[in-house]
Parts: C-alpha cells; structure tokens; sequence
C-alpha cells in the first residue's frame, strides 16, 4: 500500500477510504503506462508506484469531480464546504506539493500560546465511508502515515516556520517556535517526504536559528535563507537590589531582528554561510543594517525579461527592524504589535538580491508608501507567461506588493497595493543597473472599487478596503483576446477571507464579516479602469497606457475587483453585478488561514480549472485567531472555472 490514492480500500484513523468513481479509465491507463515503463527501466526503488503524486503523467491522481458554479437560479456559489481538518488550526504553514496534494504543518489552536506538532493533507481524490457528505463530494484530510501512525513533527510544535518544496519533492521545515511568548526557537530543520508520509531530521543545525524568516529557493536549487528574528540572552540590573546579592542580574530572552543570511544546500544536507562571490571570507548580509523579519521576497526577471532564467534576481521588502540586543530593548517576546511601543519598526525600503553577485543592494528611488508586515506578499505577475496579452515582453518583471499591516495597537491594513515594474541598464550600477518604476494609478489598488459596492452596501471604509492575515494565490485564467494562443494564459491574484483592520475615534475595526470580505476579490493585471470609465476605450486596451519610456513600458494598470455574481472568462463585465448578489457568494470568517491552489477535473496544477483550498483559519483577527474556524476548510472555484471543465 503505496499512497491513499491506491484503488483498495484502506484504513486511516479508524475509517474506510476508498477512490471517487471520477476518473477510474485515467487512473487504470495510468497503471498501465507506469507499469509498462517499469519493465523497460528499473529504477531504484525496485517497483511500480501507482500512488506516487510525483508521476510522469504530473497529479493524474488527483483529479476531483466537477462541482456546480451556479444553483438552479443562476446564482453563483463558489464555496463549498470539505471534509474537516482532524486538528483545526490557523497560523500554520500551509503548501501543495507538485503533485497534487495540499499540506497543513504545525500552526496553532490556542492563540499562539501553544502550536501544533502535527501534518495532514487534503486529498480530493478519495472520500471516507460513512462519513456526512459535503459539498466537494469527495475529499479527505489524512494526518497517518500508511501504516495509520499519526504525521509528526520530530522536533515538536512550530510556529512561524516555512515549508519549502526541494527540487526532489520533498518538503523542508525550517525554522519557528512553539509559541509567540517566551520560549524556544527551533534550531534543526526537518525532512518531511510526501511519498513515505516520513519525517526526518537535517543533520547539521542552522547557523543562526530564526523565526518569521523567509525561504528563497535559487535558480541551482539552494534554498536562500533570509532575516528573520533570532533568540539572545541579555542581562537586566534591577537598580533596586543591591549589587552583587541574589536578583541584582536577570538573564530575559530578547527577540532582535537580523540581517544575516545562510543558505540550505540539498546536495550537502546542511546548512551554509552565505558569501560574496568576489571574496568566499566576506559574509553576505542583507542591506539594511539592522536586519528585517516579517518581510516579503518577489522572484524578478532578469535583464532576459524572461522569468526562471539563470540571471533572475529577488526583491526583498517590507518587514520590520528591531532594535538590538544590545540595548536590552529587542522585543521580549514574538507577539505582534511590537511596532510603535519603541522596539521595532515597520520598514518601507526596497533591496534587490543578485545571485550573481551574492550582494543585497538597496534600491534608493522607490520605497513602500507604508509599512507592511505580519505576512506582506510579493507576487510576480509574469507567472504564467512573460508576455502581455497583446504580445509585449516584460511581465516577469513586475511585482505586486500586497497584503500585510502596520502592527501597532491598531493593525491598520494599507488601502493602496504598490505595482513595481523593473528594467535593466547592464553595466550602469549595482544589480545590474537595475530601477524600478511604479504604476501610479493608484486609485484602482484598493482591494475594492466605488463602481461595485456604492452607497450604504459599502463596508464601514467607505469604497475602499484591504485584507491581511490570508494570503494571495495567482491562478492561471485564459485570455480569449490574446493576439497568440501561446500568449492566452495569464494571471489572475486571488485573495479571500482575511480582515481589514482601521482605526476608528476610541478603538479598531477589525472588518472581517461584510459582504466584501466574504466574497473575496481578485486582481486583473490587465483591466485598464481609468481607460474604460473616463475615455471610454476598451478596458483591455492597454496601448494607451503603453510609454515609449521604461516607466510603464507594459501598459499595466490593473484593478482589484470583489468577486461578484456574473463574471464570465472574458472580464468585460467586472462591476455589472446588483450588490444583492454578492451576499450570495460568502465564505466563512477566517483569521490567519492558508490558501491553497490546488488542482480541478484534469488533476494537473497550473491549468485553467485549478481551485483554491482554504484550509484553517481562526475566528477572531484582534485574539490572535481566538478559537479554529468551523468548518476548518473550504473549496473555492473561481469565476468562469465552469468554462474550462471539458465534457
């Protein structure tokens, strides 16, 4: 017994699972290729693996049944309620392996004051016997290995960690604590193996253990290692005991920020100082002095414009800086809310990483136009193509930045994203010459335009609102006008659930429950609104936006949108919907959750009916998510995911 996928009916913690009748001819072909080919090629492993979801045919396992976009009255209902996580949990590290399945690790159900040690997956591609039917009609969360032991983690519960996919599909663990007061950062890294279900520890320990770090994974496979905060011991005089007599000194665990950067070498299974390539006893370091966490890393194109080419560079932004150790006033523990109580600060400056060079170089014309952290995100619009639709180079190179707040007693969510689009003057300066130059429409960053929700329907902000403590997921959706077949496959940055947070006389909004949020929204690259609304010209036109100059020579403006009830694949009518429909598409509250592409009908990730799974999530923002979401997760199809199921 290979994988829960096998057609034989199998026991994970007392219950029967057994396949969905979906896809039966696929999967019995499948058996028949792989077995043919393990004939001709003796692998390894010595046999044939039916259940593996790194396949040659990629994620044929894990195709799901067609769900309904709409009802009977033509409504549509994009969320559907799964099976239920069997730990509910939120501010854990969520992550779909390439090959199909979508894992859970770790997290917490107390409020951050403990965490969770425990892994599970969502597998669309089987349903429990016996057990209440749900909406997904399929689908189950499995936290047992094959042999029906539970998925643990080795080294104990973590939080503000990170999972990181290496290239031979397996997930490493690095990072985190077991609980956002005083305590412990996690010092040894683990292997866990999708396949085997199998944890095992690095060998060698970090070189500097951390939290709320980020992972990069680097074009050779290494996986770059950057800020984060770090554990250090200082020593307080209370000056109301004597010197020298029992209580004079203290030892107190401080929580600085760090501009130190290490790297994990697959190949050698350890972990490794970070030099410059110009002078290996030199070490590499982040730009700004005082280090950052909590921050954001966005993939960017290099001088090629072509994104996941070898002279791809990273932009590292947003965070936070803490004060040091040294002066006894880093944070004492890892709450946030640090920002404005005079131990941290929120960071806006902009630093681009060259692989090249191994140098962190700090961009000096541009900047955030606030602070973001608690989760901020960088995604690199050019994801699925580095074309625009009318055939113009460049995509790769522009990074949204969105999500995250400004911590503090009021967390307040920015109302404006920032769009970067960078170019490349080779020889004229560090980074390869590198500027950025930002779209200015800004009007139209907000997570939700005046032209969709006006009146009294708007939420307490007026027009305007912003999301933290979810995360963005870019999905692929077809663009029929493309002037190529090849050029049709572009981005859509989905965002759902999440809170908005303001400040109000005497107190916070944390806005987590209006119709808006509910619903969810979505970026378009590619929907000029200025263009449309105030010159009437098409809204795909992006040629009266294009400058002969490197400011926006893409034409990108781009515009977030709630998801509303009558969006077909062709976008043209964004904004037509009554707001009485847009109640109809709510999901559940959720805090702190993880959202999760995972594939549709064909099984495959990365085509036309992927879905998103939101999977854990907690009640309350202001509580440090309070108690688990109930139900723990949900399927999401995003609009016009109809279209693309063939019959």
């Amino acid at each position: 017994m290979k994988h829960s996928t096998d057609n034989s009916a199998k026991a994970v913690n007392g219950e029967t699972l057994s396949s969905i009748n979906f896809g039966q001819i696929e999967k019995t072909l499948y058996g028949l290729v792989c077995c043919l080919c393990c004939l001709i090629i003796v692998t390894a492993s010595g046999g044939c693996d039916l259940g593996t979801p790194t396949s040659r045919i990629a994620n044929l396992l894990q195709s799901a049944p067609p769900l309904e976009e709409f009802d009977e009255n033509n409504n549509y209902l994009p969320y559907k309620q799964t099976s239920e996580l069997n730990t509910p949990r939120y501010m854990h590290a969520g992550k779909t392996h390439s090959g199909g399945l979508a894992f859970v690790i770790g997290g917490s159900d107390e409020r951050g004051l403990s965490s969770l040690d425990t892994i599970e997956f969502f597998d669309q591609s089987v349903t429990a016997q016996e057990a209440p039917v749900v909406e997904t009609e399929s689908g189950t969360w499995i936290d047992s290995d094959i042999e029906g032991n539970p998925i643990t983690l080795l080294g104990g519960p973590r939080i503000l960690h990170t999972v990181t996919e290496l290239p031979n599909g397996r997930f490493i663990i690095i990072g985190g604590t077991d609980n956002l007061a005083a305590g412990a950062v996690v010092s040894r890294a683990e292997i866990f193996d999708p396949n085997t279900r199998q944890t095992e520890f690095v060998e060698g320990q970090m070189l500097e253990p951390r939290f709320r770090h980020r992972v990069t994974r680097l074009p050779a496979g290494n996986l770059l290692i950057t800020g984060g905060q770090i554990f250090t011991s200082v020593t307080v005089i209370n000056p109301n005991i004597k010197p020298g007599t029992p209580g004079a000194e203290t030892q107190e665990a401080r929580y600085p920020s760090t501009r130190t950067v290490e790297y994990y070498s697959p190949n050698d299974s350890a972990f490794l100082e970070l030099t410059l390539r110009d002078s290996a006893s030199s070490p590499a370091r982040l730009a700004s002095q005082r280090g950052r966490a909590d921050h954001c890393v966005g993939r960017l194109a290099g001088p090629d414009k072509a994104l996941g080419g070898s002279d791809d560079m990273y932009m590292v932004t947003a965070g936070m800086e803490t004060l040091s150790a040294v002066s006894g006033l880093a944070p004492d523990t890892k709450f946030p809310g640090s920002v404005g109580r005079g131990e941290a600060a929120g960071k806006t400056s902009i630093e681009v990483f060259d692989p090249g060079t191994n140098i962190f170089t700090l961009i000096s014309s541009v900047r955030l136009d606030s602070a973001r952290l608690n989760r901020p995100y960088a995604v690199n619009l050019g994801q699925y193509n580095d074309y625009t639709p009318d055939g113009v180079r460049g995509m790769g190179n522009s990074i949204l930045i969105t999500h995250g707040n400004s911590d503090g007693a009021c967390p307040t969510t920015p109302f404006i994203d920032q769009l970067f689009i960078a170019s490349f003057t080779p020889g004229a300066g560090p980074a390869r010459g590198v500027r950025f130059f930002e779209v200015q429409e800004e009007q139209y960053f907000t997570h939700i335009q005046h032209m969709e929700y006006p009146g009294p329907m708007a939420p307490a902000r007026g027009d305007q609102i912003a999301r933290c403590s979810t995360n963005p997921v870019a999905m692929p959706r077809k663009f029929p006008d493309a002037v190529h077949p090849v050029l049709e496959k572009q981005i859509w940055v989905f965002s759902l659930a999440g809170v908005d947070v303001f400040p109000v006389p005497g107190g916070c909004v944390f806005n987590h429950s209006s119709p808006a949020m509910l619903a969810g929204c979505v970026f378009d690259p590619f929907f000029n609104v200025p263009a449309n609304l105030v010159n009437n010209l098409p809204p795909r036109d992006l040629a009266n936006q294009r400058r002969t100059d490197t400011a926006n020579y893409l034409g990108i403006v781009g515009a977030w949108f709630t998801i509303d009830g009558n969006i077909g694949s062709d976008m043209t009518t964004w904004g037509t919907t009554s707001p009485n429909r847009w109640p109809e598409n709510k999901g559940v509250e959720r805090c702190y959750v993880s959202c999760l592409q995972i594939g549709g009908v064909d099984g495959i990730i990365g085509t036309y009916d992927d879905r998103m799974l939101l999977a854990g999530g907690g009640k309350s923002f202001g509580a440090f998510g309070g108690e688990p979401t109930s139900p723990s997760a949900e399927v999401f199809l995003p609009p016009g995911y109809i279209e693309y199921i063939e019959d």
